[in-house]
């Protein structure tokens, strides 16, 4: 089937599935955990390998991190020139938390129970350097009670890292509302769209996000390797991260060890060199979804979450991710008896979701899925539960 870019699109059934070896062998409904990757980015991981081979660095230098970079950023309402690239999105957290340390007067970080947990522990860390942790709970074990967000967040804190979308159960928070309470007292936010880039709308601009980060693996459809880094460039030009490296230097051929001037721009937060092999791979993902626009993917997403609910439901399942279209993500999660042992026989059953402890079984489509691989979950469900039972 053939889609033109059109942001009121709603049902882009199966969009390029051809191209996707993971959905088309298989009932995969797992890209919160791990997106699928096209074919294409095989063919640039080739690419990658033949000129690695010729010694072709010229082909790895920084015009191609800025070019992907470039991609990334138009997806999460950003600038060009904004975005480094670092192993996983916990190394990039970490640059941005070095750019500053906490002081008597500000030494607090606040985070809500929503949050991955590799950020979690980097804000647990920050305690051995004088921080002071506020872990905010969710109410109902959905999301945080705003207010409560909002009265943590006071004169002493320093950082909010906090994610747009929740990992385990697809609740959206009002990022713009978080980086508006956070900018009232002083307070920098660093916001995870590891769950959202890519699935629906960012506007780290229009927000005035301080930091951003992510990664292509998931929605974005590349690899591992592809952490992002975005920060505001009016921050940018003030602030130089601890954790850097050469890539950093404003004339990296001095190779001076007697002093470190900063460069301008994304390179200036890199610090070492980067997975040009991710790069590679991520391109086409990226391209792809730039075909489609964000728009589309999203009012495609909210109509199969739509009818994930409403299968939910009609079987009588609690549901952990919100029903309003407003506060939901890419992913539904729904508590079904036998969870991870249900999500196993799934998997025997070439049936691809994954299980996340306090959220329940968590299936999350794209724009690769269609109709029928969201029946085919349920019908399978139906199936393996009375068997289930049955054997308990």
């Amino acid at each position: 089937m053939r889609v033109h870019r059109c942001e009121d699109a709603v049902n882009l059934s199966g969009y390029q599935r051809d191209q996707f070896p993971a959905v088309t062998e298989r009932t995969y409904l797992m890209t919160a955990s791990a997106g699928a990757p096209p074919v294409q980015g095989a063919e640039r991981l080739k690419e990658y390998a033949e000129r690695w081979l010729r010694a072709d660095w010229e082909a790895f230098g920084p015009p191609t991190m800025q070019r992907v970079g470039d991609k990334i950023a138009a997806f999460i309402g950003a600038e060009a020139d904004t975005i480094s690239f670092h192993t996983n999105s916990t190394l990039a957290c970490a640059v941005a938390m070095s750019c500053l340390e906490p002081t008597p007067q500000r030494n607090k970080i606040v985070f809500t129970e929503g949050c991955f947990t590799s950020q979690a522990y980097l804000c647990m860390q920050q305690e051995r350097i004088g921080a002071e942790v506020a872990i905010v709970p969710l109410r109902d074990g959905i999301g945080p009670d705003m207010d409560e967000l909002f009265s943590a967040i006071d004169d002493h804190t320093l950082f909010v890292p906090v994610s747009h979308v929740f990992f385990r159960n697809g609740y959206v928070l009002d990022a713009e509302a978080v980086c508006r309470r956070a900018h009232e007292v002083g307070a920098y936010v660093i916001l995870d769209v590891y769950q959202s880039a890519g699935v629906l709308p960012v506007r780290c601009e229009k927000w005035r996000v301080d930091f951003a980060i992510g990664g292509c693996a998931k929605w974005l459809c590349g690899g591992s390797g592809t952490g992002f880094l975005y920060v505001s460039p009016d921050l940018a030009k003030q602030w130089v991260p601890k954790l850097t490296g050469a890539m950093a230097h404003a004339r990296v051929a001095d190779f001076d060890v007697h002093s470190f001037e900063p460069t301008t721009g994304a390179l200036r937060f890199q610090n070492g060199g980067y997975y040009m092999a991710g790069l590679f791979a991520c391109e086409p993902g990226l391209d792809i979804i730039g075909s489609l626009g964000i728009g589309a993917i999203r009012a495609n997403s909210l109509r199969m979450t739509d009818r994930l609910i409403a299968g939910a439901k009609a079987r009588g399942f609690r549901l952990s991710t919100p029903e309003d279209p407003e506060k939901r993500g890419g992913a539904v999660s729904m508590v079904i008896p036998g969870d991870q042992t249900l999500a196993d026989a799934l998997r025997k059953e070439n049936i691809y979701v994954d299980f996340r402890t306090g959220a329940g079984i968590r299936v999350s489509p794209h724009f690769y899925n269609t109709d029928a691989d969201v029946d085919r979950f349920f019908d399978a469900v139906d199936a393996l539960l009375p068997l289930m039972t049955t054997t308990a």
